[in-house]
């Protein structure tokens, strides 16, 4: 059965580091994560916190009620559909050339449902990402389509016109 201080382990490993970088890291005594990884000391809440947060770990997965792998897979394929989801509805919307005032009820409700995918998968951060991914090759095109969305968006999570 595999504990908080293994997976604890598993993550030092995987990212390379010794202990003692760990603890560096962290800011606790060398002798404080070996105690943890071995079961001889039970982690505090405050160190898990902070190991899931300094190591991008998945804090669920840490105290055993998840799945390390499925959970970041997951979550990137979420993410990549609601990033595919919001492009597609706004190049349908931009294909049409009308702007966001003149956009009907069903491309408005289509690019506002992208915006909200994304926002749940990732926060503001993932929509702007996404905003500034659209068209890559295309400045232009990607400043049209921020100063659409920026209004079609409005509202969802953070996101402020």
């Amino acid at each position: 059965m595999s504990t908080i201080g293994t997976r604890l382990k598993h993550i030092r490993i995987q990212k390379g580091l010794s202990q003692s970088e760990t603890a560096r890291r962290l800011g606790v005594a060398d002798k404080t994560v070996k105690n943890y990884e071995n079961g001889f000391r039970s982690p505090t809440l405050e160190y898990v916190r902070q190991a899931a947060k300094e190591f991008d770990a998945d804090l669920l997965w840490i105290i055993g009620e998840g799945n390390e792998e499925e959970s970041q897979y997951d979550r990137y394929v979420n993410l990549f559909s609601a990033f595919i989801k919001a492009r597609e509805s706004y190049i349908v919307f931009e294909k049409r050339n009308v702007g966001w005032s003149n956009a009907s009820k069903e491309e408005r409700k289509a690019i506002r449902e992208g915006g909200k995918a994304l926002n749940e998968q990732g926060g503001v951060g993932s929509m702007s990402a996404a905003l500034r991914c659209f068209f890559p090759e295309e400045p232009g095109r990607t400043l049209r389509a921020g100063d659409e969305l920026n209004h079609l968006w409005n509202g969802i999570g953070n996101w402020r016109t």
